[in-house]
């Protein structure tokens, strides 16, 4: 019998290819890199809600600000109105701020607080000044244009939104 040339090209047979690499279940370093996303969406989510929950006050008070402003727009009603947003500044800064620092306040040192948690010169400067006179000159908010009305409109809307608890004294 004869023997078969080993080096014959019929005994060339095709290339077999190994079996394709699964893609489940996943290498080591994808669980770790999936713990640490999620870890990272948890913490994130934790925070967001903190700080949702901490700002409950700012948006119960531009709510009621928002029920109060047509009475500020009214000329007859003006005056009370003025009141409410004045009990509702003071409220809001009762929340946000330690009580021994807010409650004894009135008056310039009350708008000067505002001003400073507030960073704005809105209270001592511009047409939000009224509520230092308002206590003991009433006749102070039926002198207010409709313009000034809404620039005290928007000075309390800011103030709520944008006053910070950290470094005011």
């Amino acid at each position: 019998m004869m023997t078969a040339d080993p080096f014959s090209l019929d005994n060339l047979h095709d290339i077999v290819e190994p079996a394709a690499i699964p893609m489940w279940p996943p290498a080591a370093g994808f669980w770790i890199v999936l713990a640490l996303l999620l870890l990272w969406c948890a913490a994130l989510g934790l925070l967001w809600w903190m700080r949702y929950r901490k700002n409950r006050y700012r948006r119960e008070a531009l709510a009621l600000l928002r029920r109060i402003e047509p009475g500020l727009h009214a000329e007859k009603d003006r005056e009370g109105a003025l009141g409410e947003v004045a009990l509702l500044l003071k409220r809001a800064a009762l929340t946000a701020y330690p009580r021994k620092e807010v409650a004894e306040l009135a008056g310039d040192e009350w708008l000067a607080f505002l001003d400073r948690s507030g960073n704005t010169t809105g209270f001592s400067r511009g047409a939000a000044a009224v509520f230092g006179r308002i206590s003991w000159q009433p006749q102070a908010a039926a002198e207010l244009s409709e313009l000034e009305v809404s620039e005290v409109v928007n000075s309390v809307k800011s103030w709520i939104k944008g006053h910070h608890t950290e470094g005011v004294d």
